[in-house]
Formats: structure tokens, C-alpha cells, sequence
């Protein structure tokens, strides 16, 4: 594909707009499985299907984060445009791109507009290409974080394509196709949230995490539309609304597939990841993920070692580098893995020095609400009061979690928002020469407005349970106090992790670790998902033994 001469970024909305599409799609399947609770109930003598949905689901994502680290760390050589980018970049005329070669081949290093203290060694380079040569033997670059995009909405859309062919699911069929979803959505924002901090705006990653909270409600308010179209006195108008929640998500899967495909065609025909505003030549270098400081590093570091001048153009030390790559070919297999490894862990060890705080509260805040949500809030009864929901209680209480989540996520949503601006405030704003904060320490509120916090929403354990305890009369048996507990339980759970998503990646500067940081809150939530799913199944029968 010829490159534009004047390739025109996407604009800010429309870039917020499609990440927060995308946010949604990673867990509108999962939360329509969820949704149909109702019908899913009916088809199995199993009392708490959803929990056993649930923990199969997070159980697959975590696993599938856990395979994907070492294909999602390191920068893709091959991410969309990436290929044809540096090739316009380091060859000059003899690259693809039309019209625009001549021009970069004049390009000096000391030209390049560096940044930060990135260190390219020869190790990275090593480790990058032997990662490389596992994914070409799979005919496909899953290293590429948009194309892990691109592969999880295309798997949601078969999983969701042979469902909705398939005869009523038994329990056990049931939960495999969870499995399958949770593996998906792995796939998919293993990729997205890596993608978000490329553009290296902190209101992207806002925007995906937003629309993951949107999707919640989104698939809550399809539920109850779905549910009223249908006899729900049966079990066949139960499977009916079910059925035509998941036709809406069959649909909704193949918008995610164009909107990837959007972004990725643009990063094609920008040469990388290039924001409104920014300048297109400046952006062909700093842009994409391996034309960022990693790889211009890595050609100053080369020129250097070599006793290269400094009047060496961008292809004469990138020949040099494919030099020592054919020589890296030749090593022992064994001495590459153990490299590749060895290179892994320091990578995550430094990253989670600095970003421990970020990356606890998104687990203990995960563990907290999958402990409790949905399988014991679903377990409120209602009351028989003048205001009752009656059988539609557990749809309410789940509508009103996610409009909760959902707002919650949104408070971070404007950059020039007072939520936003107090979480990003750092010490040495105020220039002040005796404060010498570095990572977490530097940003001044966030203890007391996200790290105190996940620690306090333990309270929603006795607050929930004497919603149900004693079970013929709860102390607290009133359907709007359920709703209004229930209400500030997803809104402090939607602001913890879009706080943690959006501050984590800036305490870090450069490529790697921004990813190494992406994919450990992505571990750090599937984790507090999946041990806070078996821990609520826990919790659930404890509430009824005492209640009985």
C-alpha cells in the first residue's frame, strides 16, 4: 500500500470514539452471558450457573494473559504499517512508500528528534528477533497488539456465530463456550490497552477503560429490553430474549472488527501511531511502536559501537543492524530461550517496582467486586414493600452496577475534568526544588483518592450480606437501599481501575514498559477476577448457611 504524501491522522473524538467501541467489545459478550442469568438458571439443576460462567471465563482470560506475555511485550517489527513504515523510513528511495523516499534517505541520526533515557541493547534486538521468528512459524504476528485486536473480536465473532446455531446449550457446553469468550477477550485487550498507550495520551486508555464499563450497562439495558419482548413465564420466552441478546452481540463483534481495521489502515498510511496536531515527519519516527525511542536508540547505539560518525544516515546504520541480526541467527536455540527469558523477567521486575501501587489496587479492587458481583448480589431478595422489583430485582441490581461502573470510569473520561486533573497532579507541578518524587510517589492525591480507597470497599461485605441475613427477614430489606448500596458498590469499583489504568502507564518512559506495565494490570485483574469469582462462590454459601 503507497503511502500519502499528507496522510491525514484520525481526530482526537474520532480515536476516543473507536477505543471506546473497542473497550466495549472486549466484555459485551462476557457481560451478555451474564445478563441471561434468567435463562441459563433454567437449564441445568446446578444452582449458581452464572458463578460457574463466571469462574470459567476469568479462569481462560488469566491463562491466555499469562501465554500471551511473551509475544505482547516486546515491540512488533510488523504492527500495521510497521513494516512499510520503517522500510519508507530507513531505505529511503528504495522503500515502499510513494512518493515520499528521497526525502528520508537524507535524514541524519543526530536529525532525530530522541527522547528520554530508553537503553537499546544488543540483547533486545536478540531476544526481539528470535520472539519474532516463533510468530512467523504461526503465520501471524501476534506480537502486533493491534493484531491481537483484530484476532480476539474475530474469535468472539465465530465463538458467538456457532452458538447461536447450536441447539439450546446444556451446563457443561455452557461453560466451555465461556471458556472460549474468556480466551477472546484475552486476546483482545492483551492488544487494546497496549494500543491505547502507544498514542501516549492517558485519555485513550480512559476511553477503552469507559467503554469496557459501558458495555456493562450497555448489554443490561439490551437485557431488559430483550426480556420484555418475550413471555417470561416460560422457559422458551426466556431463551427467546437470551437468544436475541446474543444476536445483537453477533452484530455488535463485526463493528469491533471494522473499528480495528479503521485504526489499523490509518497507522498503515501515517507510518505509525500520529495524533491530531502532531507532525506528520516528526511522526513517522516517533509514531509507531518500533519507530518509537526503542528503535532509534537501537540505531544510535549501533552507530556508536561501530565508531560510526555522526553524519551516518538512518540506512546506513540500520545495514549494520541486519548485519548483526544474520549473526544472531546462528546461535544455540537454548541460548536464545534462556536470553529471551532473562530479558522477560528484568523487564517486569523493573516495571513492577514502579508500578506496584497501580497494580495492587486492580487486583484487590477486582477481587472485592467479583467476590460479591454478581453471584451475591443477584442472591438479594426483594422486599414486599410498596416499592418492589419483585422478580426483576436481580436485572435491576445488575443495571445498576454497571450504570454505576460505567460512571464511575467516566469521571476520567475529559482530561480538563477536576477528577482528572487531581489524580495527575505531581508534587513537582508547584516547581518546587526540595521535592524529589520519582514513579507512584510523584502524583500527590493518589493514596488518598485510589490507594485508601480499594482498601475501604471491603465494607461492602457486611453491607451486602445484611441484605440477605436472616433470609426470611434481612436486616436491611428495603429494594432501593439495595440499589443505592449497590450503586456506590460499581462506582467506586469504575473509578479504582480507570484511575490505575490511566496513571500506571505514565510512570513509565519508554515502549516496553509501557506494554510490561499494560499486561500486568491485565494480569493483576484477570487474577483478583478469577480468585474473587471462586472466593464469591465461597462467600455466597456462607451468606445462606448463616441466613438459613
Amino acid at each position: 500500500m503507497a503511502f500519502d504524501d499528507h496522510p491525514k491522522p484520525l481526530s482526537d473524538l474520532t480515536l476516543r470514539m473507536l477505543f471506546m467501541t473497542m473497550g466495549m467489545g472486549t466484555l459485551f459478550t462476557y457481560n451478555a452471558f451474564v445478563s441471561c442469568i434468567d435463562y441459563f438458571n433454567t437449564i441445568g439443576d446446578v444452582r449458581n450457573v452464572s458463578g460457574q460462567m463466571v469462574a470459567f471465563t476469568l479462569s481462560s482470560e488469566l491463562l491466555t494473559t499469562i501465554a500471551l506475555l511473551p509475544f505482547s511485550t516486546f515491540s512488533s517489527k510488523n504492527d500495521a504499517g510497521n513494516d512499510e513504515g520503517r522500510k519508507r523510513l530507513v531505505m529511503g528511495s528504495g522503500g515502499s512508500g510513494g512518493g515520499g523516499g528521497d526525502r528520508d534517505s537524507d535524514i541524519s541520526i543526530d536529525d532525530l528528534p530522541l527522547e528520554g533515557n530508553a537503553k537499546a541493547t544488543i540483547s533486545t534486538i536478540k531476544t526481539k528477533k528470535h520472539l519474532k521468528k516463533i510468530t512467523d512459524s504461526l503465520d501471524m504476528d501476534i506480537s502486533s497488539c493491534s493484531t491481537r485486536v483484530l484476532l480476539g473480536f474475530g474469535f468472539t465473532f465465530l465463538f458467538l456465530l456457532v452458538f447461536l446455531l447450536l441447539p439450546p446449550p446444556s451446563v457443561w457446553v455452557l461453560n466451555l463456550f465461556s471458556t472460549f469468550i474468556g480466551i477472546a477477550d484475552a486476546t483482545s485487550q492483551s492488544g487494546l490497552y497496549q494500543l491505547a498507550s502507544n498514542y501516549k495520551r492517558p485519555s485513550y486508555s480512559s476511553a477503552a477503560v469507559l467503554g469496557a464499563a459501558m458495555s456493562g450497562f450497555v448489554v443490561s439495558l439490551l437485557r431488559l429490553m430483550t426480556r420484555s419482548f418475550f413471555d417470561t413465564g416460560n422457559n422458551d420466552g426466556l431463551r427467546q430474549g437470551a437468544y436475541l441478546l446474543m444476536g445483537f452481540s453477533f452484530a455488535f463483534s463485526f463493528i469491533l472488527i471494522v473499528a480495528i481495521c479503521i485504526i489499523r489502515r490509518n497507522i498503515l498510511q501515517c507510518g505509525g501511531y500520529v495524533t491530531p496536531g502532531e507532525n506528520f515527519a516528526v511522526g513517522v519516527v516517533r509514531g509507531g511502536p518500533t519507530l518509537d525511542r526503542q528503535y532509534e536508540t537501537e540505531l544510535v547505539t549501533m552507530r556508536n559501537d561501530r565508531g560510526g560518525d555522526a553524519s551516518s544516515t538512518i540506512g546506513e546504520v540500520a545495514e549494520e543492524i541486519n548485519k548483526d541480526s544474520a549473526v544472531f541467527e546462528d546461535e544455540n536455540e537454548s541460548d536464545k530461550n534462556i536470553g529471551c527469558m532473562n530479558q522477560l523477567r528484568e523487564i517486569y521486575i523493573e516495571t513492577l517496582k514502579i508500578t506496584w501501587k497501580p497494580t495492587f489496587s486492580a487486583f484487590l479492587n477486582f477481587f472485592i467486586t467479583l467476590s460479591l458481583f454478581p453471584a451475591v448480589i443477584v442472591s438479594i431478595p426483594s422486599s414486599e414493600g410498596r416499592i418492589s422489583f419483585g422478580d426483576w430485582l436481580p436485572v435491576v441490581l445488575i443495571t445498576v452496577f454497571n450504570a454505576a461502573d460505567c460512571l464511575g470510569r467516566f469521571l476520567l473520561w475529559f482530561e480538563t475534568s477536576l477528577p482528572f486533573k487531581k489524580l495527575m497532579t505531581k508534587w513537582n507541578d508547584n516547581n518546587d526544588d526540595e521535592i524529589n518524587q520519582v514513579g507512584i510517589h510523584n502524583l500527590k492525591n493518589f493514596n488518598s483518592i485510589v490507594w485508601w480507597p480499594t482498601f475501604a470497599r471491603a465494607v461492602f461485605f457486611p453491607l451486602l450480606a445484611v441484605c440477605i441475613i436472616p433470609a426470611n427477614n434481612p436486616l436491611l430489606h428495603n429494594d432501593i437501599l439495595s440499589c443505592v448500596i449497590v450503586f456506590i458498590f460499581g462506582l467506586s469499583s469504575g473509578f479504582i481501575h480507570c484511575a490505575n489504568f490511566t496513571v500506571a502507564p505514565t510512570l513509565v518512559d519508554n515502549e516496553e514498559s509501557r506494554n510490561a506495565t499494560s499486561l500486568l494490570l491485565l494480569i493483576a485483574i484477570f487474577l483478583g477476577l478469577t480468585l474473587g469469582a471462586y472466593f464469591g462462590l465461597a462467600v455466597e454459601e456462607v451468606i445462606w448457611m448463616i441466613a438459613e
